[in-house]
Parts: C-alpha cells; sequence; structure tokens
C-alpha cells in the first residue's frame, strides 16, 4: 500500500471510515479527529459492529472493495492515498475554535514529502479530507481556521507570566461582572495595570478561545508537540503559551503576527 497521492481527491468519511483505513496502515487513528460524540456508550463489541458498518459503507460508496483471492478489505487507491498521508504525516497542525457559548470547530492539515491535505469537519464525527493543495492554500486553510473577526488589528504588548489559577479566577470574575475584582487579580499576579483592563474588558464581551496544536515528526520516529492558544473579541487578540512549570505566558499581539505565526506552522 502506498501513502503517496498522485491523485487529487475531495471525499467525506466517517470517523469509523478513517479509523478502519489508518488501521491498514498499523495506526490508530489520525491527531485531527475529535473524540467519537458517543464514545462514553460504544463497548468493545461495538466498537467492532461499527468498524463492520464502516467496512460495508466504504464498499457500498464504491471507496473499497473485498479482493477475490483472500475477501481480505481493498481501498480505493485516492481514499487511501489520502487517510494515507495523515497517518504518516511529518508535520501536521490542527485548530480547534471554542466560543463563549461552548460551540467547537476543529481544522486540520497533514503535510508529508511536500503533500498535503486539508481535514474539515462538516458534522460531528463526519471529516471532509482535500488533497492537492499547495503550500500557500493549506497555510491559508488553517489562518482562516482561526475565526480572527474582521477589523481586529490587535496590538503588540509586554509578556507577562501568570498562574494558571490568578487567570481563571480573573476571567471568572470578569464573566460574573465583576470587572474590578477581575482586574485587581490580575494586578495582583504581577500583570501591568493596562494590560489587565484590556484583559478584562474582552472577557465581558463575546470572545473565543483558538487553540493549536502542531505535531513534527522525529528522527526517532517519535513526535514533538506543541500547543498555542489565542483569545480575542472584537477589541483585542491574545497569545497565550503554557510553559515549563505550568504557568501561562500572555501578551497582546496584531492579527498580523497571528495570521503569520500560524501560516509558518506546516513549514520545516
Amino acid at each position: 500500500m502506498t501513502h503517496t497521492l498522485d491523485i487529487p481527491v475531495d471525499v467525506t468519511l466517517s470517523r469509523d471510515e478513517i479509523l478502519l483505513i489508518a488501521a491498514l496502515f498499523e495506526r490508530d487513528g489520525l491527531i485531527g479527529l475529535a473524540a467519537d460524540p458517543i464514545e462514553t456508550q460504544i463497548t468493545p463489541a461495538g466498537r467492532g459492529l461499527m468498524l463492520v458498518a464502516a467496512e460495508r459503507s466504504l464498499r457500498a460508496r464504491g471507496f473499497a472493495r473485498l479482493r477475490e483471492r483472500d475477501a481480505s478489505l481493498e481501498v480505493r487507491r485516492d481514499v487511501l492515498g489520502a487517510v494515507g498521508l495523515c497517518a504518516f504525516a511529518t508535520r501536521a497542525a490542527v485548530v480547534t475554535g471554542i466560543d463563549a457559548q461552548g460551540s467547537v470547530a476543529r481544522e486540520a492539515v497533514y503535510a508529508a514529502e511536500g503533500q498535503f491535505v486539508c481535514q474539515s469537519s462538516p458534522q460531528p464525527a463526519l471529516y471532509r479530507l482535500q488533497t492537492g493543495r499547495s503550500l500557500a492554500e493549506a497555510s491559508a486553510t488553517l489562518t482562516a481556521a482561526l475565526g480572527l473577526p474582521t477589523g481586529v488589528a490587535g496590538a503588540v504588548g509586554p509578556v507577562c507570566g501568570l498562574a494558571a489559577e490568578a487567570l481563571r479566577t480573573a476571567r471568572e470574575g470578569a464573566e460574573r461582572g465583576d470587572a474590578s475584582a477581575a482586574r485587581m487579580a490580575l494586578t495582583a499576579a504581577g500583570m501591568p495595570e493596562a494590560e489587565a483592563a484590556a484583559l478584562v474588558a474582552l472577557w465581558g464581551q463575546p470572545y473565543r478561545f483558538v487553540g493549536v496544536h502542531r505535531l513534527v515528526a522525529q528522527p526517532t520516529g517519535e513526535a514533538q508537540a506543541s500547543a498555542i492558544t489565542y483569545l480575542f473579541g472584537q477589541a483585542s487578540l491574545w497569545r497565550m503559551v503554557e510553559d515549563a512549570q505550568g504557568a501561562v505566558q500572555l501578551c497582546q499581539v496584531s492579527a498580523g503576527a497571528v495570521q503569520a505565526e500560524v501560516a509558518a506552522l506546516l513549514g520545516a
């Protein structure tokens, strides 16, 4: 089997269909797949039946067939190549957005050997895989997935290191409408007053969290992971990274800087 992409494809597969194909490559899944919405209800026996149903669905739609000689599953070359590149990606970036109401959106891009697969999720547990994208197009997919509001320019501010607990206390206070207590919690933790006021003002309005996770394959076969969180609304834009001690390093950034950083995730 091959995981190169000599045939462009634009295909929507279920989560179970992707897991079934990934298993042909001896992979447990893909980094960009979200947890199954019914995961807590699935027994081991139920999981096996779901994979049987996935196999039948692939065959019914012409994406796979059973080989005559041994009845083993043969997946159509373009579909196999798309999932295979994701499974063997040397770089992958996943953008997960969460708004104040808890609504989640996720997109991913996988890269290997100069080829890219863009993954989106049109419905829960369904994934659209698109190949034949250039580096510029794949990077644009990631920046678009951020969902930055039109007109937010952001600003450059100092980096502030805060304990995660202090940050959470301040956010909860701001969301309750107690802006004064929220600002005090931030300044007591060491944040300058101007930055504290800007952050509390953001929390008092509709805002969005976007987490960006990047995996880079190492020569050892393991993957090096890194994560960045962006927090933004109509008025300001923040970059947040957790350090080795568990503290959160955050600062105001410009929209252009965020777009450039995310676009560069697929580079060397």
